[in-house]
């Protein structure tokens, strides 16, 4: 995956919530634009069939733009005060699969570009989240800075892991942050130090024998990978839910 420290136990409290419309510039501190290139294209699925579900990322000389697919089309412009576009670095994520394109260079020569079709069908996704709750599917693929942190902290003698978004401004994602007891590879019940954050749901009601599974946990740099059943309370709306998913993340403390 294509990703970019700092971390104290108060901020894995919180998720910051920042959004990104379709035509946003780069996140560069642009004052006034005097640049634009507009780009278009269309993203295929591994059977062929235009994607629906997920987003492709722009990498320029410029800054970097994340910008959701519809129906297998994207059409976005970007934006720079300081200098032309030169170049451009492309990729498409699919939270259906789970799997991502190959990375397309490309030369621009225009100001306004169709770019080659994208087959996000190339590999796994290095990192993902992917879970239900009640009916509905959240699936999240980290993209360039806007990727996943995770640490392993004891507080206050309560072993803990916390997985959270290091970045909240590149797209519209529902993903925030969780936090579940256990340090290791092995199933841990739930304890007052667990929590999530996903969509609309946030939560710190859950019954001890709620468990996660870590059916791996690397050290520093390494994978930790498991699956998830959480009966729930929510915060929002204070009706029972129930969350089971499956996760792989790279361990970053």
């Amino acid at each position: 995956m294509h990703v970019i420290k700092y971390i104290t136990v108060s901020f894995l409290l919180i998720g910051l919530m920042f959004s990104c419309k379709k035509t946003d510039p780069p996140n560069n501190n642009i004052q006034q634009a005097n640049y634009r290139l507009n780009v278009s294209g269309v993203v295929k699925t591994c059977n062929g069939n235009n994607l629906t579900n997920g987003f492709i990322v722009l990498l320029s000389n410029n800054g970097y733009l994340s910008v959701n697919v519809t129906n297998g089309i994207y059409d976005t412009i970007l934006e720079s005060s300081i200098q032309d576009f030169d170049s451009l670095q492309i990729w498409a994520i699919d939270l259906d699969s789970l799997k991502t394109s190959d990375t397309l260079f490309i030369a621009v020569n225009n100001d306004s570009m169709q770019l080659p079709q994208i087959n996000a069908c190339y590999t796994n996704a290095d990192e993902f989240i992917n879970c239900r709750i009640d009916n509905e599917r959240y699936a999240y693929v980290p993209a360039f800075i806007d990727s996943l942190r995770v640490a392993a902290w004891d507080t206050l003698n309560a072993p803990t892991t916390y997985i959270y978004r290091s970045d909240n401004r590149f797209i519209q994602n529902p993903f925030y942050r969780m936090q579940f007891a256990g340090m290791s590879a092995g199933i841990f019940n739930f304890n007052w130090n667990s929590s999530f954050q996903i969509g609309r749901y946030y939560t710190f009601n859950m019954p001890a024998n709620n468990y996660i599974n870590y059916t791996r946990y690397g050290n520093v740099g390494e994978y930790i990978e498991g699956n998830i059943y959480a009966n729930f309370i929510d915060n929002t709306d204070s009706l029972q839910h129930l969350m089971t998913g499956v996760f792989k993340i790279r361990r970053d403390f």
